[in-house]
C-alpha cells in the first residue's frame, strides 16, 4: 500500500519492472495503467527495460487499447512502433504489433515503407521479418519513382546485407517481375549463395520449384549451373532427387553431364543405380552427352555396361574376355544391375564359349551369392547338376547346394569319373565328413553301391566305405539310419573286412529300429557272423535294446533253444535283468513261458554258476 501512494511519472516504469519479478500483480496493475496512460512519455525508456517484461507490458497495453490498429501504426518523432521493435531486435514484440494490425507496409510522409526505412539502416533482421510477414517489395516513392534497388543502390550497404541476397528472396517469393528486373543488372551476382549454400537457380529448381524462373536465371550471363548444393552439384542432385524437369532444364541449359563428384560418381552412374531408376533420366543424359565409356567407380566396368538397348541402350554383345554385361554384374556381385539386365532380355542360363554356363561358373568361383542371384531368377539345373552340388559340396557352399537341392538336382546320379560315384560315394573318398553328412540328411540313398566300367556293383555301400576309410562319424550317421553293409546283406568277404578294420565302438552303434550287428546276426540265425561280432566287441552280448532287455532275454521270450546255448557260451548274463518296470531276469522270463528244456538249462546254469562262487570262496580266491 505504501507503494501504491509513490506511484508517479518518474517511477512507474521502475515499479513495474519491480513487481513484474517479484509477482506482485496488484502493483503490476497499478504501474500498467499509469504506463499505459502516458505511453508514448516513456518510448526511450522501453531500450533498456528487459525483454520479457517488455513484451508482457506491451501485450497488456495491446489487449486493452481500443485504439488499437491507430497506435500500432502511429508514427511519433519518425518512429513506427513496429519499426522500434525491429531495430531493438525485439521481434516477439514485433510479432504482437503484427498480430494486433501494425501494417508491415505502412507509407511515411516522403513516401517510403519501413522496407525502405529499414534498408537504409542495413538492418538484414528486420527486412526478413518484413518479408516473411507479407511487406510488398515492388512499391514506388509516387514523388521520386525510386524502388528498393535504388535505395540499395545509394546506400552503404553492410557485409551482412550484400549477403542477404535479394535476388535470391526474390525467388522464393516466386516474383517474376523482380526477378526480371534483378537479372537486367550486370552488377547482380546471379551465383551469389547465402549462409545455407542456397543459390538463385538451386531454389528456383528444387525448392520453389519455378522451373519458369530457373530457367531465367540460368539464361543469364554468367550463370553457374556446376554450382553445388546440399553438398553436390546440381545435376548430380536433380537426378538423386529423381526430378526430371531439373535434370531437362540443366540438359537443355548445357550442365556439364560429366562431372565427377569427389567420390568419382557421374549423374549417369547414379541415375542407373538409384532404387528408383527412371530410364527417361537415363535418356536425358545421354542424350545431353554423357560418357558411355568411363568406368564405374571402384570397378573396372563401364557405364556402357549398364545400360540398356532403348530404354537403357544395353548391349547383349560379349565384351572383352568373353563376358557379357550381364555375366560381368553377377560374378562382380552388382545384383541390381543384373536385375535390369534381365529385365531386358539379358539370358540367366547363357554360357560362355566354351558351353560352360553362368551358374557353373559362379558354382566353381565359390560365389555363393551369385549362385544363388541365379537360380532365384530361374537358371535351370542341366544334367550337370550332380557337378555343380559336388563343387558346391566340395567348397562347403551348403546353401547354394541346399537350393540346388530343393530345385530338383538328383543326389543319387552318377558324376562323370570313371568309378561312377554317387555324390555321397564321392565325399566320403574325399574325406567331406560334413558334405557327407549333408548329402544324408538330405535324403540321398545310403545303400547305393559303386558302379564299374561295365554297370556293375562292386557291392561298395557307403557304410563300408565309410569303415574301410575309418570315417567313423559319417558311418555311425548311416547306422543310424539303417544303412546296409552291402546290397544283398550276405557278404562274409566284406563282413571280415568289416570287422578286420572297424573301431569296436561301432559294433555297439544301433540302427533306427533300435538293433545292434548282433540283434540282425540272431534275426538271421547267423552264428559265425554273431561269433566274429562277439569276438570283436564282447560287450554285444550285454547291451540292452530300447525295450530293455538283452539279446539273452529275446531268446528266451522267443523260446530259442538253440541262441540260449550260444549266448550262455559266450558268457551272457543269466542274473541280469531286464531295464524296464518289470526286472525279470532270464529265469524269470523262462518261468512266465513255461518251458521247461529252457528252464532246466538256464536253472542248471545258476547252480553250476552258484556251486564255482562257493568253491572259490572256500579256497580263499578273491573274486
Amino acid at each position: 500500500m505504501i507503494l501504491y501512494g509513490r506511484i508517479d511519472g518518474d517511477n512507474c516504469l521502475l515499479l513495474y519492472e519491480f513487481a513484474a519479478r517479484n509477482d506482485l500483480e496488484r502493483l503490476r496493475e497499478e504501474t500498467g495503467r499509469v504506463v499505459k496512460v502516458r505511453w508514448k512519455q516513456f518510448e526511450d525508456d522501453f531500450a533498456n527495460l528487459p525483454a520479457p517484461i517488455l513484451y508482457r507490458l506491451v501485450n497488456r497495453f495491446v489487449d486493452v487499447n481500443f485504439e488499437l490498429p491507430q497506435l500500432c501504426n502511429e508514427e511519433v518523432e519518425n518512429t513506427y512502433p513496429l519499426e522500434l521493435a525491429l531495430t531493438l531486435n525485439q521481434e516477439e514484440i514485433a510479432s504482437a504489433l503484427v498480430d494486433h494490425h501494425a501494417n508491415v507496409n505502412i507509407v511515411d510522409a516522403n513516401g517510403e515503407t519501413l522496407l525502405m526505412r529499414l534498408l537504409r539502416k542495413n538492418r538484414v533482421d528486420a527486412l526478413n521479418f518484413l518479408l516473411q510477414n507479407g511487406a510488398e517489395i515492388n512499391h514506388r516513392v509516387q514523388k521520386t519513382g525510386k524502388n528498393l534497388l535504388h535505395i540499395a543502390a545509394s546506400t552503404k550497404c553492410s557485409k551482412e546485407l550484400l549477403d542477404w541476397t535479394p535476388l535470391l528472396y526474390a525467388v522464393e517469393l516466386e516474383n517474376v517481375d523482380v526477378v526480371q528486373l534483378f537479372l537486367k543488372n550486370s552488377l547482380i551476382d546471379v551465383n551469389i549463395t547465402d549462409q545455407k549454400g542456397r543459390s538463385p537457380i538451386s531454389c528456383a529448381l528444387f525448392e520453389v520449384k519455378n522451373m519458369a524462373i530457373a530457367e531465367m536465371i540460368a539464361a543469364t550471363a554468367g550463370a553457374d549451373l556446376d554450382i553445388k548444393y546440399a553438398g553436390t552439384y546440381l545435376i548430380h542432385y536433380a537426378v538423386k532427387i529423381g526430378s526430371l524437369d531439373a535434370v531437362r532444364l540443366l540438359c537443355e541449359k548445357r550442365a556439364d553431364v560429366n562431372k565427377k563428384t569427389s567420390e568419382g560418381l557421374v549423374p549417369l552412374q547414379l541415375a542407373i543405380d538409384s532404387e528408383h531408376f527412371d530410364a527417361r533420366l537415363v535418356r536425358l543424359l545421354v542424350d545431353a552427352g554423357a560418357s558411355v565409356s568411363q568406368k564405374i567407380s571402384n570397378s573396372n566396368i563401364t557405364l556402357l555396361q549398364h545400360l540398356f538397348l532403348d530404354e537403357i541402350l544395353a548391349t547383349m554383345h560379349a565384351t572383352s574376355g568373353s563376358c557379357t554385361p550381364f555375366s560381368e554384374a553377377v560374378l562382380l556381385g552388382k545384383f541390381q544391375c543384373a536385375e535390369l539386365l534381365l529385365r531386358v532380355g539379358a539370358d540367366v542360363n547363357e554360357c560362355d564359349p566354351n558351353g560352360k554356363s553362368l551358374l557353373m561358373r559362379a558354382v566353381s568361383a565359390g560365389l555363393d551369392d551369385a549362385a544363388v542371384f541365379l537360380l532365384d531368377h530361374g537358371a535351370n539345373l542341366s544334367e550337370k547338376s550332380v557337378l555343380k552340388c559336388h563343387i558346391l559340396l566340395f567348397y562347403c557352399s551348403f546353401e547354394v547346394a541346399r537350393i540346388l537341392v530343393e530345385n530338383g538336382c538328383d543326389l543319387d546320379a552318377c558324376s562323370d569319373d570313371p568309378g561312377c560315384r554317387t555324390l555321397l560315394h564321392k565325399a566320403i573318398r574325399l574325406g567331406l565328413r560334413d558334405a557327407a553328412i549333408f548329402l544324408i540328411e538330405k535324403g540321398c540313398d545310403i545303400d547305393a553301391p559303386v558302379q564299374d566300367c561295365d554297370n556293375q556293383s562292386s557291392g561298395d555301400t557307403p557304410l563300408l566305405a565309410c569303415i574301410r576309410s575309418g570315417f567313423y562319424d559319417v558311418a555311425r550317421c548311416l547306422v543310424e539310419r539303417g544303412a546296409r553293409l552291402d546290397k544283398q546283406m550276405q557278404n562274409s568277404a566284406i563282413l571280415n573286412v568289416i570287422l578286420s578294420n572297424c573301431n569296436p565302438s561301432l559294433l555297439l552303434v544301433v540302427d533306427r529300429n533300435g538293433n545292434t550287428p548282433l540283434h540282425l546276426a540272431w534275426m538271421a540265425k547267423n552264428y559265425p557272423i554273431a561269433d566274429a561280432l562277439i569276438k570283436k566287441a564282447p560287450d554285444l552280448v550285454t547291451q540292452f535294446d530300447r525295450d530293455g532287455d538283452t539279446l539273452l532275454h529275446k531268446a528266451v521270450k522267443t523260446a530259442d533253444l538253440e541262441w540260449i546255448l550260444f549266448l550262455i557260451s559266450a558268457n551272457s548274463d543269466v542274473n541280469s535283468p531286464t531295464r524296464n518296470p518289470s526286472h525279470l531276469t532270464a529265469l524269470h522270463i523262462s518261468a512266465q513261458s513255461g518251458s521247461e528244456i529252457i528252464m532246466r538249462n538256464l536253472v542248471g546254469l545258476k547252480i553250476f554258476f552258484m556251486a564255482f562262487l562257493m568253491t572259490r570262496k572256500v579256497m580263499g580266491v578273491s573274486i
